[in-house]
């Protein structure tokens, strides 16, 4: 009778999972037909199962529309990841990769690399995620000098440590090269799919791959924090019949909120 009451309750949670997988299809879908050159539905058919399209459009669909639109699923999906891993660090449903200054300070990092000589696209991504462990390391520090250690203080060294990036960056743009460098930082920080190949979204798919074990391992956890509040709202059947009692600090009469739980 629990189980049966349980189920009906999370019929609109899985209804809303659905409902976004079907509008993810169907943004996928039509990111391959709208462009410069337009490809219609039945054309994508006729490539998949081989029958008869222009060498045109079959270039178009292989070297240009079909990597650029699994690379934004996959951007996407590890956008996804990030903000979850966050929102159970800090048992916060607002929370977001910015909150502690990593986007500033990974932008601040991406623009350093541009400015220098001699640095590529690899060296672009490397300084990038050296920027965001650092603006992470300084959060960390500032917390620590502080003594509390509390979901405010996470935040706050957060906006202290971005508004520092973000100073820093106005000022290389300031000494930067107009005719390359500045255009340069200002498409990396809006982002692009420009240069995106088939090469590059099989390199991210071997990525992926290696990381999956461990990813299909806590693929619960990840997906709502199922370890803490989230678990009425996982996606997953395996957590759905999870007693309160075994998740740690969290029971039907502990009255337990994500926005009043501490670090």
């Amino acid at each position: 009778m629990q189980e049966g009451t349980m189920l009906q309750s999370r019929k609109p949670v899985i209804r809303s999972y659905r409902l976004v997988g079907a509008c993810i299809a169907a943004a996928f879908i039509a990111s391959i037909c709208i462009g410069n050159f337009p490809i219609t539905v039945k054309e994508i058919i006729a490539i998949l199962t081989g029958g008869e399209v222009s060498t045109m459009t079959r270039n178009v669909f292989f070297t240009l529309r079909l990597p650029r639109a699994c690379m934004g699923l996959m951007a996407g999906a590890g956008l996804g990841v990030a903000g979850s891993v966050y929102q159970m660090i800090f048992r916060n449903p607002l929370a977001s990769p910015d909150i502690i200054g990593v986007s500033s300070g990974a932008n601040l990092g991406a623009a350093i690399a541009i400015v220098s000589v001699g640095i590529g696209i690899g060296g672009i991504a490397i300084g990038a995620f050296a920027g965001g462990l650092l603006a992470v390391g300084f959060v960390m520090l500032l917390v620590r000098a502080t003594r509390a250690n509390t979901t405010a203080t996470y935040v706050l060294a957060g906006i202290v440590i971005s508004a520092v990036a973000k100073s820093a960056i106005m000022l290389l743009k300031y000494y930067a090269d107009s005719e390359s460098n500045l255009a340069a930082i200002e498409y990396w920080t809006m982002g692009s799919f420009a240069g995106v190949t088939a090469s590059k979204v099989l390199s991210c798919c071997a990525v992926r791959s290696a990381c999956s074990p461990s990813m299909r391992k806590n693929a619960g956890c990840w997906a709502c924090g199922c370890t803490g509040y989230g678990w009425r709202y996982c996606p997953f059947p395996r957590c759905w019949w999870r007693p309160s009692s075994a998740l740690p600090g969290l029971s039907p009469s502990s009255g337990s909120s994500p926005l009043t739980s501490p670090v």
